[in-house]
């Protein structure tokens, strides 16, 4: 419970990697989207700690609150805050969660777009497409809208889903840098710009995936234990789709040279 506790932090650092879906139109992509990502993970920790500092701070009653299971929230808000004042903040909380899945679209859809390019899924010359008329990828954002929905027509499902999607992100996270710690000094020997120096970078490297592993162990424990499941079904999927033929059509973005 209290290592399930300390993963609530973790929820809030999430987006950093926006700042490199778009690198492409970034000027001075090397020097700018590292700073991006730096800046993002320094004000989700600062503010997420906030939040959760001032959600524990609030509840006037810490036993009377872990009683209310999942409804903790709407109890303390309802506790702290009631009347208007309470009514204008659910109101705020709202308008931001609609921004989340808003943003959430749009980072999807533009991945969605890019492995489309590169010939990377499933009818990609479909998700490629770009409205002439929006200037949009409107086939990808569709196609992302749809599958959002269809996650949460059966609710049952819903719980186990969200958890193995939270799995995948920090899985998603820490593959670059599981690869690049193989990779280091051997087949990647040129670095851009923004660099930490062999000792750091593995040092650093070595605690995010230790962290990562962590995380999916605290993921898939009770209630949540059908969430394993769920993921190592879909990996076997992955490997199975790659192996089968998915590795002979598909050989990663171009390279361009400059």
């Amino acid at each position: 419970m209290t290592l399930l506790a300390l993963t609530w932090p973790i929820y809030t650092i999430t987006g950093f990697d926006a700042s490199a879906h778009t690198s492409e139109e970034t000027v001075q992509a090397a020097h700018n989207v590292p700073k991006g990502i730096l800046r993002s993970v320094y004000v989700s920790g600062l503010v997420g700690w906030v939040m959760v500092a001032s959600f524990v701070l609030a509840m006037p009653d810490v036993a009377a609150g872990a009683r209310q299971g999942g409804e903790v929230f709407s109890w303390l808000m309802h506790q702290a805050l009631p009347g208007a004042g309470g009514r204008a903040l659910w109101i705020a909380i709202v308008l931001a969660n609609y921004l989340c899945g808003l943003a959430c679209m749009t980072s999807t859809s533009r991945m969605m777009y890019a492995f489309a390019r590169d010939g990377g899924l499933p009818r990609s010359a479909l998700l490629k497409r770009v409205s002439p008329r929006w200037q949009t990828p409107v086939p990808a954002i569709w196609t992302t809208a749809a599958l959002a929905l269809a996650s949460t027509l059966y609710s049952p499902a819903y719980s186990t889903l969200t958890t193995a999607t939270v799995i995948f992100l920090y899985l998603s996270y820490v593959m670059p840098t599981l690869v690049g710690l193989r990779a280091f000094g051997r087949t990647w020997t040129q670095f851009g710009p923004f660099h930490l120096g062999g000792a750091l970078y593995k040092s650093l490297g070595m605690v995010s995936v230790l962290g990562a592993a962590l995380l999916v162990w605290i993921g898939v424990q009770p209630p949540n234990e059908k969430a394993l499941t769920v993921v190592l079904a879909t990996a076997g999927v992955l490997f199975a789709g790659w192996w089968l033929g998915i590795r002979r059509r598909f050989r990663g973005p171009p390279v361009t040279r400059t």
